[in-house]
């Protein structure tokens, strides 16, 4: 698991902790140790304490932690750094991913078309990075509009569709779009009803955006709702409360579900351990990933 947008919970577990990692042209190491690229005191000093043996059980595993975050450094330092010389050329070492994120100029110098870059080299540098399956977390905040939303919504609606087309463009240069699904996910929805201030107030249902190769696109999964202040799908009992917080016609849970089918099916009937509530739904397949 790893994360392009700092710490996170996603992907958090018990055991398990998102890897979180800078953007493109930055270097992944530890600082004023020798970049890892020379033999230098304090990093020779570091790595003699790792490598100690000890009889405690807290210093094996914190040591252990440690050589392992070294090995990372190691592995994707240079894989990370690979970008765009930042004039409109070309990076050299990804020349496919490069073209289909407009060489992170114009539409493209933003920080969520970076972190997509980041996570495409990752993918086309899979065997480097280890492991069989990956998940990865990005990020694009600023949709929290209380106030004057007309002005400050759709570019970044711009940013999001722009940015996803181009990773999407970058799985298919990779020939890997079958193998690669993106998808959104949010804290919450916003209200039908405009406040005083132009803006909109934190509300319930949402929708969602699942893009790749193996998506059944150009399709909406789940009923619309009505659009109505106090209609069916209104989530408030009093007439002040009818703001347009809408009520979910599908859960998170099948939501999740359905992607996770598709990312482990070897999980089978052991999904409701990750989503204990599934079972309160009908349909624990939403129908919109392909086997």
């Amino acid at each position: 698991v790893m994360s392009f947008a700092g710490s996170s919970r996603f992907g958090a577990g018990a055991l398990t902790q998102s890897l979180v990692l800078p953007g493109p042209g930055r270097t992944f190491d530890l600082n004023g140790y020798g970049g890892g690229t020379q033999p230098n005191a304090r990093r020779a000093a570091l790595t003699s304490l790792v490598g100690a043996s000890s009889s405690s059980l807290l210093h094996r595993a914190y040591a252990g932690m440690q050589a392992d975050a070294f090995a990372v450094g190691a592995r994707l330092s240079t894989l990370l750094s690979q970008a765009p010389s930042g004039s409109g050329a070309a990076d050299a070492d990804n020349p496919e991913l490069s073209a289909a994120f407009g060489h992170l100029s114009g539409a493209m110098a933003n920080d969520l078309a970076r972190q997509l870059y980041q996570v495409a080299k990752m993918i086309k540098h899979r065997t480097t990075v280890g492991g069989d399956r990956h998940l990865f977390f990005v990020s694009l905040g600023g949709f929290d509009h209380h106030d004057n939303q007309l002005a400050l919504h759709a570019p970044l609606m711009r940013t999001l569709g722009d940015s996803l087309a181009a990773f999407y463009r970058a799985t298919q240069a990779l020939g890997v779009a079958e193998s690669v699904t993106a998808f959104t996910e949010s804290d919450f929805g916003r209200t039908f009803k405009p406040n005083s201030s132009g803006g909109t107030d934190h509300a319930w249902g949402n929708e969602h955006l699942v893009i790749g190769g193996a998506v059944r696109g150009g399709a909406s999964y789940g009923a619309y709702p009505s659009l109505l202040l106090g209609g069916p799908d209104e989530a408030g009992k009093d007439v002040w409360e009818f703001q347009g917080r809408w009520i979910p016609g599908l859960s998170v849970d099948q939501y999740a579900a359905t992607l996770t089918r598709w990312f482990a099916p070897e999980l089978g009937g052991r999904l409701t351990q990750i989503l204990p509530n599934l079972d309160r739904f009908p349909t624990q397949d939403l129908g919109f990933m392909q086997a």
